[in-house]
């Protein structure tokens, strides 16, 4: 015979009143834990915020930094130089710029005075060879593709042609005195040194 049962309910109002409190408190707490939980979310999201900004700006500011004086280095800027902040690889690449100016710096002022001795030399050569040309007694005058004097001729060459020289003058002016002998010599120089 299968066994029967039978369920009574017996309405226990302190019982119940009992559980709703109950259910009261925990739905206070589970909304004050949601808002709680909402307020801590919101918090770190704009603290991951201000951290993302203030990251950005440590990088992106050194490499501006880095950037502009890379450009006045490129711009003959030679002296300057990155305060070394960090020991990261910011900073290491601002060591290394300061490394590159330095030996960039230490390149143009070696090659500033290379060139000045060079001018010097220069100018000695030329002095020496003047010195040669008017010390010879002979007349020396040198011309350019276009027969224009050149500015190394020996003094002799003022008293042969009997006034003065201007280096750039065309070697026809030095020669001729009427226009039209001046055109004749520029015409018989261009046939004679013509290519074929």
């Amino acid at each position: 015979c299968p066994h029967k049962f039978l369920l009574l309910y017996y309405p226990n109002t302190h019982f119940q009143k009992q559980i709703e409190a109950l259910s009261r408190r925990i739905r206070v707490q589970f909304t004050s834990m949601k808002q709680w939980i909402t307020y801590a979310a919101s918090a770190s999201l704009l603290l991951g915020i201000l951290w993302s900004f203030l990251l950005g700006r440590s990088i992106v500011k050194p490499v501006e930094t880095l950037s502009n004086m890379a450009r006045g280095l490129a711009e003959g800027q030679y002296d300057q130089r990155i305060e070394i902040e960090s020991q990261d690889a910011i900073g290491e690449l601002a060591k290394s710029f300061n490394e590159m100016a330095w030996a960039v710096q230490g390149s143009q002022e070696e090659l500033e005075n290379l060139n000045l001795g060079l001018e010097k030399k220069v100018t000695q050569k030329t002095e020496a060879i003047q010195n040669l040309l008017d010390h010879t007694h002979q007349g020396f005058l040198s011309f350019d593709s276009v027969f224009r004097i050149q500015p190394q001729f020996s003094q002799e060459c003022i008293q042969i042609f009997g006034k003065r020289i201007f280096p750039g003058a065309h070697a026809a002016e030095l020669l001729f005195s009427h226009v039209k002998e001046r055109e004749d010599f520029e015409i018989w120089m261009a046939n004679a040194f013509q290519e074929k």
